[in-house]
């Protein structure tokens, strides 16, 4: 886990970068803070043999359920393929995301796939990493990305608990760890379970 810090260092600095609007896409401030982590956005066992068919199978969730445009699927493997954001984690995982323009409301899809999948490196331009778990975010405010993707690795850094989400039978279950980790106390706004 040591290396994910420098690429996540580098990958903020690139998110920061005057490539996002300078106001929110939604206004009302508590919808625009907290992403929904909802069992019918996750997908367990996803069979998908290339990061943009996960890619495209996470977003039709989003965009299903609302929270997402059309062109969000299209933008995030555009994104990816520039910004990789594959991590060697305990378990490998993946956040891609793209601008806020494209999300309606704040939502993170996750899918735990049956198979790694190479996704690029973050950091690196041609090295890949095997993928196991992906967490597709949908931010709508764009000084909050950051801040989620921090949020996101720090779940990641904690023993265990991406073993604890690969393990659980169903996506209710593991949208249920999701939010009792990132949306409580010290992770999230509140959120009630």
């Amino acid at each position: 886990m040591a290396g994910v810090g420098y690429p996540l260092r580098r990958y903020q600095r690139a998110c920061t970068s005057s490539t996002y609007p300078t106001r929110p896409v939604v206004t009302d401030s508590d919808n625009a803070r907290t992403p929904a982590i909802e069992e019918n956005l996750v997908l367990v066992g996803l069979q998908a043999p290339t990061a943009e068919d996960v890619i495209r199978a996470l977003s039709d969730r989003l965009y299903r359920a609302g929270y997402v445009d059309e062109g969000f699927a299209k933008a995030v493997a555009e994104r990816e393929r520039t910004f990789p954001t594959g991590l060697p984690t305990e378990i490998p995982v993946a956040i891609p995301h793209t601008e806020p323009q494209h999300c309606h409301r704040p939502a993170i899809a996750v899918g735990l796939l049956e198979k790694p999948v190479p996704f690029g490196l973050m950091g690196t331009d041609d090295q890949t990493v095997q993928t196991q778990v992906v967490f597709l975010l949908a931010i709508t405010d764009p000084k909050l990305q950051v801040q989620w993707l921090r949020r996101l690795v720090e779940f990641f850094q904690r023993p265990g608990l991406l073993r604890e989400i690969q393990s659980v039978p169903s996506a209710a279950d593991v949208a249920h760890i999701l939010r009792r980790h990132l949306l409580s106390q010290r992770g999230g706004d509140g959120a009630k379970e």
